[in-house]
C-alpha cells in the first residue's frame, strides 16, 4: 500500500469576472442574475513562464493559476494537503516506495482530441529526465508502459517526498500533438487541461479558454481543479506599484503574489479583501562549517547571533507586516514539520542572552562576513547592525545572484550566509544543507559533521520518517545553530469585495482558486 506524504503548493490566487467592451477594453462587472453568463477573470502577477515547454525548471513551476491549467500533473494535492488522482486514477507500491505501479484514466484526451496512453507518460519522463532541468527526476531509475494505461517507475531511492513530487512534477500531454507542432512547445501548447491557451506572449500575456470537451468529470476531481470560469487572461506586472494600479483601475480582477510594499494599502480598505498564507519559503542564516572561519567550531559564536538578530524588526522593515517568525530552518509547510515546535522556545531576541553566549564563545573580535544578494540587502544591514549591538562586527558581501550560486556550497567565502530555501519534505531541506554527504566539499556549508549525516539517513526512508527521528534532528541542528530561520513571508492575494464571488475554494495553503471559487 502506497505510503502518501503532502507538500503545500502555492496555489495563491483570487476571483473576479469582467465583461468584455465593443472597444477590446475591459471593466469591473456588474453582478447579474444570469447564472449562464460566461464568466472571465484577469489576474494580475509579478513574474509568469517564459516558455510553454512542458520541459521547464522549477523557476516559476508553482505559479498559481498558471501551473494548474496550462498542464494537468499525475497527481494533485488538495485543500486537506492530500496527494489525489488527477491524471493517474490510482498507484501502489509493494517494496516501500522504491517502485511504484501506476495507472491512468483511460479516456484522457487533449483539447486536438489526442488520446492519453501509457507511451505518453513514458515519454514525457524520460525527456524530461534526459533535459535534467527539474531536479527531482535524477531520482528516477527507470520507466516502464506495464500496460496501455499502466506503466512502473523504479526510483533510485525511497527519499521522502521523492514520489510525491514526481507526481506533481510530471506535466502531462502527447508525444503525437509535441512533435506535429515542431516547435517544443515554445510558443504554443496543446495539453489535456480544462483550458486551452489562446494567447501566449513570454513573460506577459497567458490567456486561456474553458474547454466543451474536457476529458474528466467533475465530480472525480477535487473542488479546487473544478472550472467555474470561462476565460481567464493572466498579466504579468512586474512592478509592484503598477500590480496596486491594476487593481484599483479594474484592469485586472485580483493580484496574486501581491508584493508587501504595495499590498499594504489594501490591508484595511473596505472595498478589498487582502488574503495572507504563509509561504512555502523561509528566510533563514546559514553559518560556514569551512575550518578555519571563527562560525565554523563555535557554537555558542552561532547562538550568539541568532539570539542578536531581532526579527520582527525585520518583518516590519522588509515585509511592512506581513510574515511570521520562525521556529526552525525549514518554513512550516515542509512535510514532516511538528506543530510542536511553534510553541517552542526559538532563539528569541535577546540582546543579554546573545552577550552571554558570546562571553562563553572563542570569538576575538574578528570580522565576520555576510554574505547576500542585492535582494536581501536591507536584510542584511539589519543583521549587521544588531551583530554590532552586542559587540560582534560583520561585514556586508552583496553579490549578484549568478556570483552567488557559484560560490554557495564553498563555506570559505563567507561565515554566514542569507538564503531563501525550501524543501517539499524536512527531507528535502536536509538533503539541500546539512548533510555532509550531499556534496563533495561536506554540507552546503562545507562542514562534514557525519554525526548528523547519520541521523539524517535513519530519517530519510519512508520507514526511517517518524516524529522521533524528526525532532532527534530538529533539536540537534538547532542546539549546534547550523541554520536559523529567521522569518517566513506571508503570501499575499487582494480583489475587490463586488466582484461576485459567493464560495471560496482554497487551496492546501489554504489560498483561493480563482478558477474553482463560485459566482453569482
Amino acid at each position: 500500500m502506497a505510503v502518501v506524504l503532502m507538500v503545500a503548493l502555492s496555489l495563491f490566487v483570487s476571483c473576479g469576472k469582467k465583461e468584455a467592451q465593443p472597444n477590446g477594453t475591459t471593466a469591473t462587472p456588474v453582478k447579474t442574475e444570469t447564472a449562464t453568463k460566461p464568466i472571465e477573470i484577469d489576474v494580475g502577477i509579478n513574474t509568469g513562464w517564459d516558455t510553454l515547454s512542458p520541459f521547464r525548471s522549477n523557476v516559476g513551476n508553482n505559479l498559481p493559476v498558471i501551473s494548474t491549467i496550462t498542464y494537468e500533473t499525475l497527481g494533485y494535492l488538495d485543500g486537506d494537503n492530500k496527494l489525489v488522482p488527477w491524471v493517474a486514477k490510482e498507484w501502489k507500491t509493494e517494496d516501500n516506495g522504491t517502485s511504484y505501479d501506476i495507472t491512468i484514466w483511460d479516456y484522457i484526451t487533449d483539447s486536438e482530441g489526442n488520446k492519453i496512453t501509457s507511451e505518453d507518460i513514458v515519454w514525457v519522463v524520460e525527456e524530461a529526465k534526459a533535459k535534467a532541468l527539474k531536479p527531482n527526476f535524477k531520482y528516477v531509475d527507470a520507466i516502464e508502459a506495464t500496460g496501455e494505461y499502466s506503466v512502473k517507475v523504479t526510483f533510485n531511492n525511497n527519499l521522502v517526498g521523492v514520489f510525491e513530487t514526481f507526481m506533481t512534477d510530471v506535466l502531462v500531454c502527447s508525444k503525437t500533438a509535441y512533435e506535429k507542432a515542431g516547435d517544443e512547445f515554445v510558443n504554443q501548447c496543446v495539453t489535456t487541461s480544462v483550458y486551452k491557451i489562446t494567447e501566449f506572449v513570454s513573460n506577459s500575456i497567458m490567456a486561456y479558454e474553458k474547454r466543451n470537451d474536457y476529458w474528466q468529470k467533475d465530480e472525480l476531481l477535487p473542488p479546487q481543479l473544478r472550472a467555474t470560469v470561462d476565460k481567464v487572461t493572466v498579466h504579468v506586472i512586474p512592478e509592484a506599484a503598477q500590480l496596486g494600479i491594476a487593481l484599483e483601475t479594474g484592469v485586472v480582477d485580483f493580484v496574486m503574489n501581491f508584493p508587501a510594499s504595495t499590498a499594504v494599502q489594501f490591508d484595511e480598505d473596505p472595498a478589498y479583501t487582502l488574503q495572507k498564507a504563509k509561504s512555502r519559503n523561509g528566510m533563514q542564516i546559514y553559518f560556514s562549517g569551512a575550518e578555519g572561519k571563527p562560525v565554523a567550531n563555535d557554537k555558542y559564536l552561532r547562538q550568539a547571533i541568532c539570539y542578536a538578530i531581532n526579527n520582527q524588526l525585520l518583518i516590519n522593515a522588509v515585509l511592512e507586516g506581513f510574515g511570521e517568525e520562525m521556529h526552525d530552518s525549514a518554513a512550516t509547510y515542509a512535510i514532516g514539520y511538528q506543530e510542536a515546535w511553534l510553541k517552542e522556545e526559538y532563539y528569541p531576541y535577546s540582546v543579554e542572552k546573545a552577550k552571554e553566549c558570546l562571553a562563553k564563545s572563542n570569538y576575538k573580535g574578528e570580522e565576520l562576513v555576510l554574505l547576500g544578494s542585492s535582494t536581501t540587502k536591507t536584510v542584511a544591514e539589519i543583521i549587521q547592525n544588531c551583530c554590532a549591538a552586542v559587540g560582534i562586527k560583520v561585514k556586508l558581501d552583496l553579490r549578484q545572484m549568478a556570483l552567488i550560486t557559484a560560490i554557495r556550497l564553498d563555506g570559505t567565502q563567507y561565515d554566514m550566509f542569507i538564503n531563501q530555501v525550501g524543501g517539499i519534505t524536512l527531507a528535502n531541506h536536509w538533503n539541500t544543507r546539512y548533510d555532509a554527504r550531499s556534496y563533495k566539499t561536506g554540507d552546503a556549508t562545507s562542514r562534514h559533521d557525519m554525526t548528523l549525516a547519520d541521523m539524517l539517513s535513519e530519517a530519510y526512508t519512508v520507514n526511517g520518517f517518524t516524529p522521533e527521528n524528526i525532532n532527534k534532528i530538529h533539536n540537534y541542528i538547532k542546539d549546534e545553530a547550523y541554520g536559523y530561520g529567521m522569518y517566513q513571508p506571508n503570501m499575499l492575494a487582494a480583489w475587490k469585495n463586488d466582484l461576485g464571488i459567493t464560495e471560496v475554494v482554497s487551496d492546501n495553503i489554504k489560498m483561493v482558486v480563482p478558477t474553482a471559487c463560485k459566482y453569482n
